[in-house]
């Protein structure tokens, strides 16, 4: 891959494609995918990283949540926010 490639994908934020380039041409190669196929793939890969990703920074963004002193959460006073742990896991019962 050139530099120029490297650098255009960077400004895309692709970097499932960027990290497994050789993979993905050597999967067409060796399953003889088409441009479509291919194509389709790398995006349906780049996809589910970025939803993986999505899902990481909403987790890490409720776990690092502050309680206030009333122990409401800061962005929504009605909701409890005992343990933003629970909260960002799914767990919190109300």
């Amino acid at each position: 891959m050139d530099q120029e490639l490297m650098k255009m994908l960077k400004y895309l934020r692709l970097s499932g494609l960027l990290s497994n380039f050789d993979l993905f041409l050597e999967k067409a190669k060796n399953e003889d995918l088409s441009h479509v196929r291919l194509l389709r793939h790398i995006i349906e890969q780049e996809y589910k990283l970025k939803m993986e990703n999505a899902r990481k920074m909403k987790l890490t963004h409720y776990r690092g949540r502050i309680q206030t002193e009333d122990g409401k959460c800061p962005e929504n006073e009605a909701l409890p926010c005992e343990n933003p742990r629970e909260m960002a896991d799914g767990n919190l019962s109300l």
